[in-house]
């Protein structure tokens, strides 16, 4: 089985802006995660100006960057993986245009299998921001998440397609998982007191059953793991492991929100109010009572521009999300 190769590609990045390319001088040294939007001048009258934080963001951006590939490495598809690219961007490869993503909040990868070469090979991105209104409140503006390099057997797994479902039936988890079009798979599902083995048919769909299953929830996230093999001829190509929490979740006309068959209270919801002078005074609920140890299961980030310049790291942020056992449901 040949191994998944993931590299940040977060270091070596400049920026420019121009309705046209501009030209190389014109570039200077940035950071990833970036933010146009931080930088840009202060506008009274620009459109859209208290919505956006009265920051000019709006124009035409340009990234550039240079990596090293010592072999094209036979069996393997390459890959450029964005976090996320605010908006409409672009992206080419030694001058060869591998492809385009339009929404900016989506993450989204594309293939550079035919346009990269052994040696230095250098990457263009555009991101158009020019589009008004840009969104109904502060948007970010370039490329405010990670970047990879991923070089991927020939046959691979796709996370984005992988689907877990549960249902609850007394005192079993019915747990399938669709492999999307990956092919026949073998999947081990594991926790503490279970190991679970099941094989797939060409249509990619694992079906377990889970005796007494525990079961996640916001006071007790306990999650099991779940391994896939990519098989062809009974021979591995390409294996991928997750976290999943066994869980079911009914919203209700009249009790609202059912985990695990038991009413979400209320003391979850934590709404702002987004007038930007005072915005203090609605936050209904202390938000740290919401961060318990181990316990809390999403958390929904809006955060102005201003607020995270030289504070905040995406990064560094999901890093601490998911170290203590929270899925992030929105960003």
């Amino acid at each position: 089985m040949l191994e998944r190769i993931v590299r940040p590609l977060m270091d070596g990045w400049y920026f420019a802006m121009g309705e046209q390319l501009p030209q190389q001088d014109a570039f200077h040294a940035v950071e990833l995660p970036h933010d146009w939007a931080v930088e840009a001048p202060f506008s009274r009258t620009m459109p859209q100006a208290g919505a956006q934080g009265y920051r000019n963001r709006f124009g035409v951006l340009w990234y550039r960057n240079k990596f090293l590939l010592d072999a094209k490495m036979e069996g393997y598809r390459y890959y450029l993986d964005f976090g996320g690219v605010y908006e409409c961007s672009t992206v080419w490869v030694n001058g060869v245009q591998v492809g385009e993503n339009l929404y900016g909040y989506t993450p989204f990868r594309v293939e550079i299998t035919d346009a990269i070469q052994p040696g230095e090979n250098t990457l263009l991105i555009k991101a158009d921001n020019s589009q008004i209104p840009a969104d109904r409140w502060l948007s970010p503006a370039g490329i405010y998440r990670r970047v990879r390099w991923m070089a991927l057997p020939q046959r691979h797994l796709d996370p984005q397609q992988i689907r877990v479902q549960t249902h609850l039936k007394g005192n079993t988890a019915a747990v399938t998982v669709d492999g999307g079009e990956a092919g026949e798979l073998l999947g081990m599902l594991q926790g503490e007191d279970v190991q679970l083995q099941q094989r797939s048919g060409e249509d990619g769909k694992l079906h377990f059953v889970v005796e007494h299953p525990k079961l996640w929830s916001a006071q007790t996230p306990y999650r099991y793991t779940l391994t896939l093999t990519l098989l062809q001829d009974a021979q591995p190509m390409d294996q991928i492991s997750m976290q999943i929490g066994l869980r079911e979740i009914v919203f209700d006309s009249e009790q609202g929100m059912l985990v695990n068959g038991e009413k979400v209270s209320g003391e979850y919801l934590a709404p702002f109010y987004t007038d930007y002078h005072n915005w203090i005074q609605y936050v209904t609920y202390d938000i740290t009572s919401l961060l318990k140890k181990g316990g809390e299961n999403a958390l929904g980030v809006a955060l102005g521009n201003g607020w995270y310049k030289g504070r905040f790291s995406y990064e560094k942020g999901m890093d601490c999300l998911y170290g203590k056992d929270f899925q992030l449901l929105a960003e």
